[in-house]
């Protein structure tokens, strides 16, 4: 399975280390990117989690998009093998309570 047309709308939310630190929501999912004050590394933050030590922007924007694509596909993996063990039950729903 992959996510055929994720698009990243990344924008510039402030400035760090004279760089730009810059954040996405995607599907659920809020990410940041930005260089650190201690070693002027990259940092990349996903949902409150971080990776450290990025050797650029490009990289740390690069792992962010990964991971959130990673994050996506196994909720839609989680979902798609809930609906198959429902209709396997024989469960049917319906849009109305």
């Amino acid at each position: 399975m992959n996510v055929e047309n994720l698009n990243f709308n990344w924008h510039k939310t402030d400035a760090n280390c004279d760089a730009d630190l810059l954040q996405v929501e995607c599907c659920g999912h809020k990410a940041k990117v930005y260089r650190a004050f201690d070693n002027q590394l990259w940092c990349s933050i996903i949902d409150g989690r971080g990776t450290r030590n990025l050797q650029s922007e490009k990289e740390a924007i690069e792992l962010t998009e990964k991971e959130i694509k990673e994050k996506i596909l196994c909720r839609m993996k989680k979902a798609t093998d809930d609906i198959n063990l429902f209709k396997a039950k024989g469960l049917v729903f319906s849009l109305t309570p």
